[in-house]
C-alpha cells in the first residue's frame, strides 16, 4: 500500500523563509493588480542594494524568445467544441525549413501554470547561418552544437532538422480568447484536466498530422501533459496508433510519496471551490513581471530560490541560478482552480480518475457515485519512454513503479537519472539536459528516422 500523505520537508528556518515570502508577495501581488505599475516598480526597486539587471529574456514573450535565437515560427490556431482558441507554435529554422519536414512532427507540451516557452528558457544562444545551434553556459562558454547536445531542447531538436510544435492548453497565456467568454467570466475557468484530455489533446493532435500530413508524430511532455496523454490513450486506443513514441518526461501519474510544499495548496481547495476562476490572477503579465523583478535582486533571490526549490526543486548545482528571473518571469502563465482541484483530489485518493464533481453531478455526469477511472492497463503502446529521477520531488520512483506494472506492455525505454540535484524542472532547466536528456531523447527519435517521412 503506498503512502498518500505529505512528507514532512519544511524546517522552522524554510517555515520562516515561506512566511517571509508570503508577507512580500502578498503586498507586492496586491499593488501591482491595484496599480499597475511594473516599470516605477524597477525603477525604484533597481536602487535597493543587490540590485543585478535582468537577463535579456526577462520580458520575452514565446515570439521573442523565438527571434532572438535567430529562428522563425509559425502560429496556428484551432477552436475547440466548446469555444477556446488554442495556439499552437510552430518552430521554423530558416536555414533548413525547405528539409524541415524530413522527420515526422515533434509536439513539446508542458506543464501546469507552464507554457510552450518552458522549452527554450534553459541557456541563451543562437541559430549561426548553417543552422546549427550555439549556447553559452554561465561562464559565458560556448556550446557548439555541431560537437555537443545543447540544452535547450525546443531549439535543438529544430536545429537536428525535427518539425517541433509548441503546444499552449487552454487558460495558459497564449491560449486565452474564446468564441463567447471573456477570462473575467468565471465560466470561462471551469475546466479540468478531463477537459484538456478529451477536448485540447485530440484536437491539436489531429490538427498537426493534417497539417504536416504526417501519419504519426512524436510527443514529448512533460509533467502534466504526460498524465494528459497517458489518459487520452487510455480512453482512445486510435491515439496510441498516432503517437510514436511518447517521450515522459517525469511521468507524474501517481503521486507517491512527494516531497513539494505544493501538497498543502489542499488546505485551499475549498476556497478555490467557492467559484471557478485563474489559479493564480488575470494579469498574469504583471505578477510575472512583478515576481522577475523581485527576484533579479540578489539578496531577495536565496528567499524565490528557496520557495522555488522546496516547490519543483532548484539546485544552483544543477541549474543555472542567473537564469531564475528569467523562470519566474514564464511561470506562472496560467492554469484553473479546478485543474489545481484536479490534481489534489488524485494526490488526496491515490486514484487518477475523472474530476470528482461530488455525488450528485457524478451520478448526472458519470452515472455512478465516484468518477470513472483513467485506466492505463489498455494502453498496450509499445512506443512509450519514461524519463524519471531518483530525487523528483513530485514524480517519485514509486509512483512510477506503480504506474508501470498497471501498464500491458514493456516500455521502449526506462531511464533513472541518478543525480541528487537532478529535480522535477531539471528535465528542462539543468545545466546538463544536453548530456542527460536531449542527447538520449535524439537516441530514440533516431530510431524512428526511417519511419514514415514525409519527403
Amino acid at each position: 500500500m503506498f503512502d498518500h500523505k505529505p512528507t514532512k520537508i519544511l524546517t522552522a528556518n524554510k517555515i520562516n523563509i515561506l512566511a517571509i515570502w508570503l508577507v512580500i508577495g502578498s503586498i507586492l501581488f496586491y499593488s501591482a493588480s491595484k496599480y499597475p505599475l511594473q516599470e516605477t516598480f524597477k525603477t525604484v526597486y533597481s536602487h535597493i542594494p543587490g540590485w543585478i539587471e535582468p537577463d535579456d529574456d526577462v520580458g520575452r514573450d514565446i515570439f521573442d524568445l523565438i527571434n532572438s535565437r535567430g529562428f522563425e515560427y509559425e502560429s496556428h490556431f484551432v477552436e475547440t467544441v466548446d469555444g477556446y482558441i488554442l495556439q499552437l507554435v510552430r518552430l521554423v529554422n530558416p536555414f533548413t525549413k525547405y528539409n524541415q519536414t524530413r522527420y515526422r512532427p515533434v509536439i513539446l507540451s508542458h506543464g501546469v501554470e507552464c507554457t510552450g516557452s518552458e522549452f527554450l528558457i534553459n541557456n541563451p544562444g543562437y541559430l549561426n547561418s548553417d543552422g546549427t545551434y550555439l549556447e553559452w553556459d554561465e561562464n559565458d562558454n560556448l556550446i557548439n552544437g555541431s560537437e555537443k547536445i545543447t540544452n535547450t531542447l525546443g531549439f535543438t531538436l529544430c536545429s537536428y532538422g525535427y518539425d517541433v510544435w509548441l503546444v499552449n492548453f487552454r487558460g495558459t497565456i497564449y491560449s486565452l480568447n474564446h468564441t463567447k467568454l471573456d477570462i473575467n467570466d468565471p465560466e470561462y475557468w471551469r475546466f479540468s484536466m478531463d477537459e484538456m484530455v478529451n477536448i485540447d489533446l485530440p484536437l491539436m493532435i489531429d490538427y498537426i498530422l493534417a497539417t504536416t500530413t504526417s501519419d504519426t508524430l512524436t510527443y514529448i511532455g512533460h509533467s502534466q501533459s504526460n498524465i494528459l496523454m497517458l489518459a487520452l490513450m487510455s480512453e482512445n486506443d486510435h491515439y496510441q496508433q498516432l503517437v510514436k513514441p511518447f517521450i515522459a518526461l517525469s511521468p507524474t501519474w501517481h503521486l507517491t510519496n512527494v516531497r513539494s510544499n505544493l501538497v498543502f495548496f489542499n488546505l485551499f481547495e475549498p476556497y478555490l471551490k467557492l467559484s471557478p476562476g485563474p489559479l493564480v490572477f488575470h494579469d498574469m503579465k504583471t505578477v510575472r513581471s512583478v515576481l522577475s523583478t523581485l527576484c533579479s535582486n540578489r539578496m531577495i533571490r536565496w528567499i524565490c530560490y528557496q520557495i522555488y526549490d522546496m516547490s519543483v526543486g532548484y539546485q544552483p548545482s544543477d541549474i543555472r541560478l542567473d537564469r531564475f528571473p528569467v523562470h519566474i518571469y514564464n511561470i506562472p502563465s496560467g492554469a484553473s482552480n479546478d485543474n489545481a482541484i484536479h490534481h489534489m483530489q488524485t494526490w488526496r485518493t491515490g486514484r487518477v480518475s475523472h474530476y470528482d464533481h461530488g455525488l450528485e453531478k457524478n451520478l448526472l455526469l458519470y452515472n455512478q457515485s465516484e468518477p470513472p477511472l483513467y485506466n492505463v492497463s489498455r494502453i498496450n503502446s509499445a512506443h512509450m519512454a519514461f524519463f524519471q529521477a531518483s530525487h523528483d520531488r513530485i514524480s517519485s520512483i514509486e509512483g512510477n513503479i506503480q504506474l508501470k506494472q498497471q501498464l500491458s506492455t514493456p516500455l521502449l525505454e526506462d531511464y533513472v537519472i541518478n543525480r541528487t540535484d537532478f529535480d522535477h524542472m531539471s528535465f528542462v532547466w539543468s545545466k546538463h539536459a544536453g548530456i542527460l536528456v536531449n542527447e538520449k531523447i535524439l537516441q530514440l527519435l533516431s530510431l524512428y528516422e526511417n519511419d514514415n517521412q514525409t519527403c
